[in-house]
């Protein structure tokens, strides 16, 4: 029996917290010109850690991510509220 793909108007999926943040992340580090270990100094994390964030590959802590959105001067909410990074990869 053949598989039956439907094709829907539905929107995709919406990204997770930890999606938008990765995302937002990257995109504010990429259009600010950083290197991963320049956010990582700024924010006082280490290099590996900003992207294993990125990659999705930790779960990062409330207090880690406010530390990564103050390195870009902004508060959580408003990196985690950036419509901009919802297409970026």
């Amino acid at each position: 029996m053949a598989h039956c793909v439907r094709e829907t108007d539905d929107p995709p999926p919406p990204h997770t917290a930890h999606q938008q943040l990765a995302r937002a992340l990257r995109w504010h580090r990429v259009v600010n010109g950083r290197s991963q270990e320049a956010l990582g100094l700024a924010a006082g994390i280490n290099r590996s850690y900003v992207g294993a964030v990125e990659r999705l590959e930790v779960n990062i802590s409330m207090d880690n991510a406010e530390k990564l959105a103050r390195a870009f001067g902004l508060e959580l909410a408003d990196l985690l509220a950036s419509e901009v990074a919802n297409n970026f990869r």
